[in-house]
């Protein structure tokens, strides 16, 4: 919805406004430059909402699955990284309702969500690559339809915020005006939901802390879970007291370059355990049910 400043009305005379209730020019712009600012301090209200309600959920809901479980969180910690996705969201709403024009306000969302997940991923992932020019350019090749697929969601900020602008000038029903924003508080919800981990690797991690539990309670190390006791795997026993953490991953690229076993495969995923004093244990799972090809490193 484009919204422009009405065109000056030199051939009313003040008589006729007066008669037709036409405000002159210099109200009617005042009436448009306060619609503006309305539309963009609701905008950033919406986003920063909708940034909590993600930021809460996707830094909790592994917890909630898994709540006997050492989970790993990368830096700064949950909390801060749900006050991070709360800037966020206020920084994507106000440039969602900066521009007049809908298209043009639904784009620049879409690309800046777009390159702030891009710089989000290089920050966690490509600065461990040794290739660093290969995620470089593999997140330039993904850009465009990231911002396409965020640019739907925008999209329906977007029209959220446009129908707050016609029930405020008295122009749509008002159950739209609500009923958009809590389709968004919804798809939002989903979407901070399914970033939790799936069952296939909630899964994963409960195989991964069992093992360690059941290393950690071996009186020697020949007593060690057969896991654990091989070649790749140095001195568990000497860290095993340590506090950890445990995280998922995919494993796309094989970076820790373990070998992959002859058999089922296809779901290969790392569980990672990080140790306090710095060692690490590495995980490799091809199936639920198969048993892990580990490796430990020093820290």
């Amino acid at each position: 919805m484009n919204e422009t400043i009405p065109p000056d009305r030199t051939s009313l005379t003040p008589e006729i406004r007066t008669l037709l209730h036409v405000p002159d020019d210099k109200t009617l712009e005042a009436r448009q430059k306060s619609w503006i600012r309305d539309r963009r301090r609701f905008g950033i209200l919406l986003g920063l909402a909708l940034g909590l309600i993600y930021g809460v959920i996707s830094q909790s809901i592994n917890h909630l699955y898994l709540p006997d479980l050492p989970l790993y969180h990368p830096a700064p910690g949950p909390w801060m990284i749900a006050v991070l996705f709360v800037l966020l969201g206020g920084a994507l709403g106000f440039a969602s309702a900066w521009p007049n024009n809908s298209l043009l306000g639904v784009l620049l969302g879409g690309l800046l969500g777009a390159l702030v997940m891009d710089i989000a991923t290089l920050l966690e992932t490509g600065l461990d690559s040794s290739n660093l020019n290969s995620v470089i350019a593999a997140l330039f090749i993904i850009a465009m339809p990231l911002v396409a697929s965020l640019a739907l969601v925008v999209a329906l900020f977007r029209g959220a915020l446009d129908w707050h602008q016609r029930i405020v000038r008295g122009k749509g029903p008002l159950w739209l005006s609500i009923g958009i924003p809590l389709v968004l508080v919804l798809l939002i919800g989903w979407m901070a939901v399914a970033s939790g981990y799936s069952p296939y690797a909630r899964t994963l991690l409960v195989r991964a802390h069992d093992l360690i539990e059941e290393g950690r309670a071996a009186a020697e190390p020949a007593a060690l879970p057969e896991d654990l006791r091989v070649n790749a795997v140095k001195d568990f026993s000497a860290h095993a007291n340590q506090p950890y953490t445990l995280e998922w991953d995919a494993d796309p690229t094989n970076r820790y370059a373990i070998p992959r076993p002859l058999g089922q495969g296809g779901a290969d995923a790392l569980v990672i355990a990080r140790f306090e004093d710095g060692w690490t244990l590495v995980c490799l799972y091809t199936w639920v049910t198969a048993p892990p090809q580990c490796i430990s490193l020093d820290g």
